[in-house]
């Protein structure tokens, strides 16, 4: 029985998520990990530890170190960097809930996902940017954290202008892609796998407003097409535990693949509000513990999130 869990990205919005809901709703010992003393999500949980950045020789380490000194049960990581680091050492802390490696690096690059599913779901177009003569178009990095040096492009001049800033800041043609601009409602699908890969529960859920590529609020839907997409996806990559993937519509509305992330979502409270404790189910996954169709049911509705001060 899991009496101990490992939360990594303690200052991020799906680690704070993670922490929060698994201390309000378990009996478990919740131990918060980040590398910034100031992580918010050290405030909730029972245990907070500094760890080192994912890029560190000394990150996997120094999580093994703590597994084995805590008696930790199993690790739920948050952190982009540190997904394929943790999917790479499967053997070494073997009870990390964490799709396979490959899968990871798949989802790591948002050209290699829409590459590797283009041919089984809706994708956007990928533009040539030295031929492009479609605006507005959408210029971001193929391995990047939230919103972070995304830009739109209006024309050829600002386009230039972009890939120019781009080029200076070491992000060159072979690690940006130039996209269609989707300009519709966005979506997230809070996804949860069993250890085999089969699919547990998907919640669609549109992003009404965000704030730092966290939604701030949302509103559930139970969208079929989503949920097959999703379904669909999930036959062509193999995924274990917490999955968030997300669609938007184009111009003719039409939904669109736009990025899977192998984790839990920031918006993860969203779902837990509609009926749905993602983070209390991973711990039951994990286990191969039966799952009753209650706890996968929800409702429709919008949820609204707001800061607390500590």
């Amino acid at each position: 029985m899991i009496k101990t869990v490992l939360v990594t990205g303690a200052g991020g919005g799906s680690g704070m998520s993670a922490i929060r809901l698994l201390k309000r709703t378990s009996s478990c010992s919740i131990i918060a990990a980040d590398c910034n003393i100031d992580s918010p999500g050290f405030e909730f949980a029972d245990k907070k530890l500094l760890i080192p950045r994912a890029s560190s020789s000394s990150f996997i380490d120094t999580i093994a170190f703590i597994v084995d000194q805590y008696n930790v049960d199993i690790v739920l990581p948050n952190v982009d960097e540190e997904l394929p680091i943790f999917s790479k050492n499967t053997e070494k802390i073997s009870n990390v809930f964490i799709s396979p490696f490959e899968t990871i690096q798949i989802c790591d690059d948002k050209r290699e996902t829409v590459n590797s599913l283009k041919d089984f779901v809706p994708t956007p177009k990928i533009l040539d940017e030295d031929l492009c003569d479609e605006f507005p178009v959408i210029v971001k990095p193929n391995i990047s954290r939230g919103s972070r040096n995304i830009f739109k492009a209006e024309n050829k001049d600002q386009l230039s202008c972009v890939l120019n800033y781009l080029d200076s800041i070491g992000v060159h043609r072979t690690n940006r892609t130039v996209w269609e601009l989707l300009p519709g409602d966005e979506y997230t699908v809070d996804c949860l796998f069993d250890i085999r890969g089969k699919p547990i529960v998907c919640i669609p859920r549109r992003r009404v407003t965000t704030s730092g590529g966290v939604s701030s609020v949302g509103e559930v839907e139970n969208n079929h097409q989503l949920i097959e997409y999703c379904n669909i996806i999930s036959r062509e990559l193999k995924f274990a535990g917490p999955i968030n993937i997300q669609f938007k519509r184009d111009l003719s509305g039409n939904l669109k693949l736009l990025e899977i992330n192998p984790r839990l979502a920031g918006g993860t409270p969203i779902s837990f509000k509609a009926g749905v404790n993602l983070p209390l189910l991973c711990l039951r996954a994990f286990e191969d513990k039966k799952i009753f169709k209650h706890e996968l049911s929800y409702n429709e509705g919008k949820v609204f999130r707001c800061l607390m001060e500590i």
